[in-house]
């Protein structure tokens, strides 16, 4: 048997345990989302006005507004904060990922 084979058949192994319950085979790692992000910072970095990116994320133009205004700022939520930190981090990666074609 190959490397790759018992690589598979010892992961698919560790999958049946894991939701048999047994978490001793599978390290899981908690994702870390940060408590806010600079969102007029990650746009700029994308060299997109307000309503271009609010339009190519489905935000709408009023929240991003919102979340770089200096005074009475909303922040995002934490699902909105997922998208800005890849975007922040690997704006290729979400890109590639979410374009058609």
């Amino acid at each position: 048997m190959t490397d790759l084979r018992k690589s598979i058949r010892g992961s698919r192994a560790d999958i049946a345990a894991y939701f048999a319950g047994d978490r001793s085979r599978v390290a899981v790692q908690r994702l870390r989302v940060p408590d806010d992000v600079d969102v007029k910072a990650v746009r700029e970095s994308l060299a997109l006005s307000q309503a271009k990116f609010a339009e190519m994320f489905g935000f709408k133009l009023a929240t991003v507004q919102s979340w770089e205004r200096k005074v009475n700022r909303r922040k995002p939520g934490r699902t909105a904060r997922v998208l800005l930190t890849a975007l922040q981090r690997k704006p290729q990666a979400i890109f590639a990922a979410l374009v058609d074609g």
